[in-house]
């Protein structure tokens, strides 16, 4: 059209797009109270293997449980049905997956169920490990690893809300949603008593189905539904799931590139925690004093 300035069209369309990016990702994010992704949303670009949640490309150290073996069960790009009710996605997930993780167990040297599990998610590696045990107590078996699909926000924990970050720290199952809006998901107890006690914000952390997510891990549909039978399991007697969330299964090497004293303070009591783990395969018992820092066993 005649009369138009070119550069106040080019500045206009900018804005556009910025406005409809900034509007997708407020629908998108699992932390938000508004409307959530819609289930027939076309997923995230696929993403490499070697792509952290840093948005950089890295060699991972791969120092996760299970690495390089069968053990390593990474995130599978379909979507359920969303049209099913609560009760209709759980007994697709048990037709679907109860053979597949009985498997899991056996292959562990467990039977079926076990009576408490355990996850450790390591944010840079993009993996989450599934830990079992046929006892109330003692050492757990590793089950398998899981392939995070996408996981937003960089080294360290959590402190407001909208920060975009996955919390890091010691936390447990707290709820189990089978009418997500990312098909199925399980709470993560964030703010926890330390998060608290140090005035930290938000709600609403998630371990869900789906490919995008802001503050939480979306495991996608096919993988979130053997995490939700192996968790719930174990639930359902009484055991809690506990959730440990780190940066980084390389404890020592994000301890020695930290740059803020205070995050280095940080990761050095989380290290503790794993290294309690490490040792033994003994799920520490983690409390918090009245100054809101983690207290381990000694």
């Amino acid at each position: 059209m005649r009369g138009e300035d070119p550069v106040a069209t080019s500045v206009s369309w900018l804005m556009r797009l910025f406005s409809a990016a900034l509007v997708i990702s407020l629908l998108v994010g699992c932390e938000v109270r508004g409307k959530p992704a819609a289930p027939d949303e076309e997923p995230i670009k696929k993403r490499v293997e070697a792509t952290s949640v840093f948005g950089i490309k890295l060699k991972s150290k791969r120092c996760y449980a299970g690495a390089g073996t069968e053990r390593w069960r990474p995130w599978v790009l379909s979507r359920a049905d969303y049209s099913l009710k609560g009760r209709q996605r759980v007994k697709l997930a048990t037709t679907n997956k109860l053979a597949v993780v009985k498997k899991l167990v056996a292959d562990a040297g467990l039977t079926w169920p076990p009576k408490r599990v355990f996850l450790r998610a390591f944010k840079k590696e993009k993996a989450l490990e599934v830990w079992a045990s046929n006892s109330k107590k003692g050492a757990m078996t590793h089950l398998a690893t899981y392939g995070i699909c996408y996981a937003s926000g960089a080294a360290g924990p959590k402190r407001r809300e909208g920060d975009g970050q996955v919390p890091e720290g010691f936390y447990k199952l707290n709820y189990y949603n089978r009418n997500s809006s990312y098909f199925l998901s399980m709470r993560i107890n964030y703010p926890n008593r330390r998060d608290r006690k140090l005035k930290h914000t938000g709600s609403a952390i998630m371990i869900h189905g789906h490919c995008v997510s802001i503050g939480c891990l979306a495991m996608s549909d096919d993988r979130i539904q053997e995490l939700w039978l192996l968790t719930r399991v174990a639930h359902r007697q009484g055991h809690p799931v506990r959730v440990h969330l780190f940066p980084s299964c390389d404890m020592r090497g994000v301890i020695a590139d930290a740059k803020l004293p205070r995050l280095k303070s940080f990761w050095r009591t989380l290290k503790r925690g794993y290294d309690l783990f490490e040792k033994d395969r003994v799920v520490p018992a983690i409390g918090v004093d009245r100054k809101g820092n983690y207290t381990f066993p000694e």
